[in-house]
C-alpha cells in the first residue's frame, strides 16, 4: 500500500513508488533518484536562511527557498542542497527540484549546472528600510530584497540586497514565481521601473506567536543524496514502507 511522503513515517526505509508530477520526476532522475529506489524520511528540524554565495559572476544572495531547491555535489560525492553547505564550503551545482521560475532566476543571477559555488555565509533575518520613488518609506525582509533585480546609478546589475546605502537603484525585474511581483508591489509600489534607495539595514526582530510547523522534509538515499522537499510536493510523491 502506497502513501504520500508527508504521511510516511520518519527514519524508516521507504520505496519510492511513484512521482505523480512528470517535471518533478525528471528533476529527481537528473539528480540520481528513481522510482523503486529506497529512501529515508529523516526526522530533522530544518532551519532555512538566506545564503550568500560566490558564483562565476560574483556574489549572489539566495533566498531560503532557492538555497533549499538548488542541489550541489561535493568533490567526495554527496549531493546536498546549497542550504546545507557550511560556510567556506565549495561545490558544483548539480540540478534543481524547483520549477521554471527558479530556473529563470538562476539564469539572471548567472548560475547554471556544473558551476562551482562557494558559500560565504548564512544570513540572519535582516530588515531593509528604503524609499520607493523618493516618496514612500517601507521596510522589507532580506528575502524580498534578494528577489528585486535591477541596476545601480553607475549601471551595475545586481540584487537590491547587494546595493549600497544612499544610491538610486532602478528595478528591472522581480525574481520568483508568478505571485512575487504582486506581493512585492504591496510594499509601497515596488515594481519594474521603480527607483529605490536603501536607507538602513538592521537585524530583524522576530516574535514567535505559536510553534512553527514542519514545512519541509529531508529525504536521504544511501549514496549520499539529500533533498529538501516542500510540503506541497510531498503529496505528489508516493512511497511504500519496507517491512
Amino acid at each position: 500500500m502506497t502513501i504520500p511522503l508527508n504521511k510516511a513515517p520518519f527514519n524508516t526505509p521507504l520505496k519510492l513508488a511513484e512521482v505523480m508530477d512528470f517535471n518533478l520526476l525528471q528533476k529527481f532522475q537528473h539528480l540520481g533518484l528513481y522510482e523503486n529506489d529506497v529512501i529515508t524520511k529523516l526526522d530533522e528540524d530544518i532551519l532555512l536562511r538566506p545564503v550568500k554565495i560566490k558564483g562565476p559572476k560574483g556574489m549572489v544572495i539566495l533566498g531560503a527557498g532557492m538555497s533549499s531547491k538548488i542541489v550541489a555535489h561535493l568533490d567526495d560525492g554527496p549531493k546536498i542542497p546549497i542550504a546545507e553547505l557550511k560556510n567556506g564550503q565549495s561545490a558544483h551545482i548539480e540540478g534543481v527540484t524547483g520549477g521554471t521560475a527558479l530556473a529563470k532566476s538562476m539564469k539572471i543571477l548567472g548560475l547554471k549546472n556544473d558551476d562551482e559555488i562557494t558559500v560565504i555565509r548564512t544570513i540572519p533575518p535582516m530588515e531593509y528600510t528604503l524609499t520607493v520613488n523618493s516618496q514612500t518609506r517601507v521596510k522589507i525582509s532580506e528575502v524580498l530584497a534578494a528577489k528585486i533585480w535591477g541596476c545601480t546609478s553607475d549601471g551595475r546589475d545586481m540584487q537590491f540586497s547587494s546595493s549600497g546605502k544612499g544610491k538610486d537603484f532602478r528595478v528591472k525585474q522581480i525574481l520568483g514565481g508568478k505571485k512575487s511581483p504582486a506581493m512585492i508591489f504591496t510594499y509601497g509600489g515596488i515594481e519594474t521601473g521603480a527607483v529605490l534607495c536603501l536607507e538602513n539595514v538592521k537585524p530583524m526582530e522576530t516574535l514567535a506567536m505559536s510553534p512553527v510547523g514542519r514545512q519541509s522534509v529531508i529525504i536521504y538515499k544511501n549514496d549520499g543524496l539529500r533533498l529538501i522537499i516542500e510540503k506541497k510536493q510531498c503529496g505528489l510523491i508516493l512511497v511504500k514502507p519496507i517491512d
